[in-house]
């Protein structure tokens, strides 16, 4: 297990660039090494949270100000994705879609195996993360990434029941980016009525070869 509930150890205060001495709790992240991962309170970053390396030693910088506008299972959410790029050892290469897509899986599975994720607090993460509509090369837009957070869980009785009806034909679930090579112009799909999505290729090429896709309900 490498989270757990967060209970807070103890509180030390360390100096940090800009903002003189800055409160450092930690919170139950272990990273790859085995170190426990220190949060700080950050003010000046513009995100909700960054998970990084300083002088060799993992840290979770978070704003509260951001935070506090989120329900509690996000803020959860939020916490535990920037524990899974330590965990992944994110943290160590440049940023990626890939490695977001991964860490928000690492984290909603564990917040599903550890702490006992309802259906009613999926659904407030991804209501709150759906409210995010902007987008930057290394994330989804908002509401496509609470989709995808979702298939990250495959199938559960309540879900299944709520996707009875699905998203209609034409519905998109990702919009157009590089998601590896995938040979099936058609491919299952809970999330839609008909029970499969196509693909549609995109302009332009991926770096690690071939084409962008998009997909689309059938």
């Amino acid at each position: 297990m490498r989270i757990s509930r967060p209970i807070f150890l103890f509180v030390v205060f360390i100096g940090a660039s800009n903002h003189g001495h800055a409160q450092v709790t930690y919170d139950g992240c272990i990273d790859s090494r085995g170190n426990s991962v220190a949060s700080i309170k950050d003010y000046s970053i513009n995100d909700v949270a960054i998970a990084r390396l300083e002088y060799n030693y993992p840290v979770i910088r978070y704003n509260p100000r951001v935070l506090s506008q989120m329900s509690e299972p996000t803020s959860r959410f939020f916490y535990i994705h920037e524990c899974a790029h330590h965990v992944l050892q994110h943290t160590m290469h440049m940023p990626s879609l890939q490695n977001e897509r991964a860490a928000d899986c690492w984290a909603i599975r564990t917040m599903q195996s550890d702490l006992e994720l309802s259906l009613q607090e999926l659904r407030a993460i991804q209501n709150d993360i759906a409210q995010q509509g902007r987008a930057d090369w290394t994330h989804l837009p908002g509401p496509y990434r609470a989709i995808d957070i979702e298939s990250c869980l495959g199938s559960t009785p309540e879900t299944d029941r709520e996707a009875q009806s699905g998203f209609p034909s034409g519905h998109g679930i990702r919009q157009c980016g590089c998601w590896g090579f995938y040979p099936l112009l058609e491919a299952p799909e809970p999330l839609c009525q008909s029970g499969y999505a196509r693909l549609n290729q995109c302009a332009g090429f991926c770096p690690s070869g071939g084409n962008p896709y998009a997909t689309i309900c059938q």
